[in-house]
């Protein structure tokens, strides 16, 4: 059964997903909360323990360097969030999964609930195109800024749900064709794909992956075969859902 503490450090995942240009004078904006769950007992707890210096040093600097896009970096132990997974407490600053039976409906202590809070109020920041390009590299922005327009145009037909947050924009149509927006480097790719399907006794889907250096790039040929691959997906993604049952 692996033991995993309850903490406050900040997780190398968030930096990653926030990472990008620092301002400066972040202590009057609203502060990002994350948190992680680390081993800090059993035999994983040396691996444990440097991974939380290491976290402890990113988050100082980053903070010290003015925050992510102007808002400060502060850390919440993720009892409730782990909890909701079917975590449950052994013993204080323990939780345990799969819990023993005894403990299946032990909810946190007390003093755990105050941090809750932590998960549910919305974000400090309005995600969009705005917040995906001010956290791109400089160098990246004009091409992501064309991107992110063919993206946005595509989305926009019947079906499709775009989602906007800290990590790549991505749009599903009818919960299972996929599209999304990805900076690689110094490019930035169109990703589009379908759910499976079975075909001549095998399981295929339908794959497209452009990568664009510059906005010249984004030519209108490149705009046309989205288009077009676009509606592949869509009709791909219907039938997949027709061979399901779903209308």
């Amino acid at each position: 059964m692996k033991k995993l503490a309850v903490l406050m450090s900040v997780t190398l995942v968030g930096l990653m997903v926030f990472g990008g240009i620092l301002v400066p004078n972040c202590k009057a904006a609203r502060a990002i909360k994350i948190g992680i769950p680390l081993p800090l007992t059993g035999r994983h707890s040396p691996f444990g323990h440097h991974q939380k210096r290491a976290f402890d040093l990113a988050l100082e600097e980053i903070n010290a360097a003015g925050g992510v896009n102007g808002h400060p970096i502060e850390v919440s132990p993720v009892a409730g969030v782990l909890w909701e997974l079917g975590f449950r407490f052994e013993k204080p600053g323990e939780m345990a999964w799969p819990p023993r039976r005894g403990l299946r409906g032990k909810r946190p202590p007390s003093d755990q609930q105050e941090f809750l809070p932590h998960y549910l109020e919305p974000a400090p920041v309005e995600y969009g195109p705005g917040w995906t390009l001010g956290r791109a590299p400089e160098a990246v922005r004009p091409v992501l800024a064309r991107a992110l327009e063919v993206f946005a145009a595509q989305v926009r037909r019947e079906g499709w749900q775009a989602v906007w947050d800290n990590r790549e924009p991505r749009a599903k149509y009818r919960g299972q064709g996929y599209f999304a927006v990805r900076i690689e480097g110094s490019c930035v790719a169109l990703c589009l794909r379908s759910p499976f399907l079975r075909a001549e006794g095998r399981r295929r889907r339908f794959n497209k992956h452009w990568r664009v250096a510059s906005p010249a790039d984004v030519s209108e040929v490149l705009l046309a075969e989205a288009a077009a691959s676009v509606r592949t997906v869509e009709e791909l993604t219907d039938r997949f859902l027709a061979g399901q049952g779903v209308k």
